[in-house]
């Protein structure tokens, strides 16, 4: 798994990114974490996904960034 910028997730020149990713591994989990870090002003993304390439697994996705940082827990 990979703890990224959340911009991974929409903006447009981290498509090649995106489709990389999709297209080598499977991805099992993603979060929209937001704001979460101390002294970190980037909201952060996580990704959890596995070398072996399915199209038949599902991705878990989950978008956080609403939640205030201190109730924030994992």
């Amino acid at each position: 798994g990979m703890i990224l910028p959340d911009v991974i997730l929409y903006q447009n020149h981290n498509e090649k990114l995106r489709n990389y990713i999709l297209k080598n591994y499977s991805i099992k989990i993603a979060i929209n974490v937001g704001d979460v870090f101390d002294k970190v002003s980037r909201p952060t993304a996580i990704l959890i996904f596995q070398l072996i390439r399915s199209k038949s697994i599902p991705i878990d996705i989950a978008d956080i960034s609403n939640i205030k940082k201190l109730e924030k827990s994992f």
